[in-house]
């Protein structure tokens, strides 16, 4: 999968904030990322009654730190929690309170595999990537001239000549049909080499190879 500028972009960025915080906090509580509970959104309205839609908050302690009283961002054995209030204490040794958590913040959402490879387009429902259909259609062309063993457009490797090669002065050329797309090309060639001795290695090549 190929990413965009843009992602590559917040992805260091973020690989640059992780790290400066592992560096600083390298005790933090990985479950929950240094925050000390996970956060739920969900829509407390029934399905299928006419209720206005809304979005309510379920909070709950980490079990890995908060519960156990360890400071989620230095993990440290020194908080305290009550279950009547669900107050906790301040960290005494890094000042971590549920006021102002300052945990490890989530990874940019990379959504690159929507992305067309070659122009950058969204894909449609029907496409399955990395092309879009637009781009899937245009041959392959630098692919086939390195390694003419398929065919530039669908990629079947069931590829034929449609007459015998035809030659003209150190030039030559191909008829080629593909029998999985039906797609009909001509591949041209030209001289690079030649040999004065039939059966042998000992050649000549153009200077451009």
């Amino acid at each position: 999968m190929k990413h965009t500028k843009e992602c590559e972009r917040e992805s260091k960025k973020y690989e640059f904030i992780e790290a400066y915080y592992k560096q600083q906090w390298p005790g933090y509580c990985t479950h929950c990322r240094g925050w000390g509970a996970f956060i739920t959104n969900f829509d407390p309205s029934p399905a299928g009654v006419s209720l206005g839609s809304g979005t309510m908050q379920d909070v709950g302690m980490c079990p890995h730190c908060l519960e156990r009283n360890r400071c989620p961002r230095c993990g440290e054995f020194n908080i305290a929690w009550s279950d009547e209030t669900f107050e906790t204490d301040t960290c005494h040794y890094c000042g971590w309170s549920m006021e102002h958590p300052d945990g490890l913040p989530e990874p940019p959402e990379c959504m690159c595999w929507g992305y067309c490879e070659k122009c950058g387009t969204w894909l449609d429902l029907m496409d399955e990537g990395p092309l879009c259909k637009t781009c899937e259609r245009e041959p392959k062309i630098k692919e086939y001239v390195e390694c003419p063993t398929f065919c530039p457009w669908c990629g079947n490797e069931y590829i034929d000549s449609v007459v015998q090669p035809e030659t003209d002065a150190g030039i030559a050329w191909q008829d080629m049909v593909c029998r999985g797309c039906g797609k009909e090309w001509r591949d041209e060639y030209r001289l690079i080499a030649f040999s004065w001795k039939p059966d042998s290695n000992e050649r000549i090549y153009s200077d451009e190879v």
